[in-house]
């Protein structure tokens, strides 16, 4: 910072040394010119007033150094001005020869060594994941399922195994440019997206085209799609190629000018661009459905902002928010973790102990819920829809 404010010192000097207060010079010999015209009106002479002009120009010279065209005139329209500056700094900033980057990396003395490279290139091991694991605040940052740091420090033999592969996945399928299966194809021309096999519909659970023409015609690409002189789809090839439903989703996507290119983005951030925090969260409820698990879809904005506005205790509305989110480590998550072997509620003995079941539907709950008519239609009313 002492140096920084040394150098704006140092540039104030010279900008008093070299230039002064142009401002006001400049408003002094306008004000010298304008009576000196009027005299040389009444005396004949004008060499006062000449001088005078040559000495405005000189400093409006000062001011504007770069706004002076080659032929000597004053740009003064905002287009003038704009190619003036555009062109000053490109040529301030490009420089006089190509220069090789190659050599000037060269010349940058190497902090990462072969040896050093190796190691950090090298696979991951299951010692490392612990380490990292133990290494997290015990209670901060809890994962998708609710569980905190703690829990798997303390669960840690039973677990490993299960998280290192999970921390394996995440590191193998993210390291590269799709991101695994989760990244999607946006639309732009269509001229680099295969229709067939390829993730470009706009749907999470079906981003690729199940047909089996594409057998067939396997490198057709989704700019056929597209009526070139509307810059909109072709709905008859559409109803014809593919499926209703499949129609529908592509008749959806939004077309721009023919000169956009088709970009890989990453559908699960609002960005579009990949976090490794969505990226956890995308392979968790993957393999939570490939394991037969349910997954639970993310709530509205409005419960979440209806939630967290209750005038209760904060630790109640904590609660609460974690049990909509299904993070309560009740005994079908707790089995799910092989921390447990078996999920029956310890209380009726007869299902098993989900987090619907614990706070709501369980019998021995009967006597707190019914105490209360307000809560009468409990067993009336479900929460979630029977498949």
């Amino acid at each position: 910072m002492a140096k920084i404010e040394k150098c704006g010192v140092e540039l104030l000097k010279w900008s008093r040394e070299h230039f002064g207060s142009v401002k006001k010079e400049l408003q002094l010999k306008r004000n010298m010119l304008a009576k000196a015209e009027i005299e040389a009106m009444q005396s004949g002479r004008n060499e006062c007033v000449r001088q005078l002009k040559l000495e405005i120009d000189t400093l409006m010279d000062k001011q504007n150094r770069i706004l002076r065209r080659p032929e000597g005139q004053w740009s003064s329209s905002n287009k003038e001005v704009a190619d003036i500056l555009v062109k000053y700094y490109t040529e301030l900033y490009t420089p006089a020869a190509p220069i090789d980057p190659q050599e000037t990396l060269l010349s940058i003395h190497t902090l990462v060594s072969a040896q050093m490279n190796e190691k950090l290139s090298a696979e991951f091991k299951a010692w490392e994941v612990h380490a990292a694991v133990k290494q997290m605040a015990p209670l901060k940052a809890p994962g998708p399922d609710g569980m905190p740091p703690v829990f798997f420090q303390k669960f840690w033999p039973l677990i490993g195994n299960e998280e290192f592969a999970m921390s394996l996945k995440v590191f193998s399928e993210n390291s590269g440019g799709d991101k695994g299966n989760g990244a999607r194809w946006r639309v732009g021309n269509g001229e680099d997206i295969g229709i067939w096999g390829t993730a470009w519909l706009p749907s999470t659970s079906d981003p690729k085209v199940n047909n089996p023409m594409g057998i067939d015609f396997p490198e057709i690409k989704v700019s056929t799609l597209i009526n070139s002189h509307t810059r909109s789809w072709d709905v008859d090839l559409l109803k014809a190629l593919f499926r209703p439903k499949e129609a529908q989703l592509i008749n959806s996507i939004p077309l721009g000018s023919a000169s956009a290119r088709d970009k890989v983005i990453w559908p699960h951030t609002q960005s579009g661009i990949y976090t490794i925090k969505s990226g956890y969260y995308f392979l968790s409820r993957d393999r939570d459905l490939l394991d037969g698990g349910s997954y639970t879809p993310i709530p509205p904005k409005k419960l979440w902002k209806f939630i967290w506005s209750l005038s209760i205790p904060s630790k109640v509305r904590n609660f609460l928010w974690r049990a909509v989110k299904n993070v309560i480590p009740v005994k079908t998550s707790l089995v799910q973790r092989k921390v447990l072997t078996e999920e029956t509620c310890d209380q009726c003995k007869m299902q098993p102990e989900n987090v619907l079941h614990a706070l709501w539907s369980c019998s021995c709950l009967d006597e707190v819920w019914m105490s209360n008519q307000v809560w009468s239609f409990r067993n009336t009313r479900t929460f979630l829809k029977k498949s």
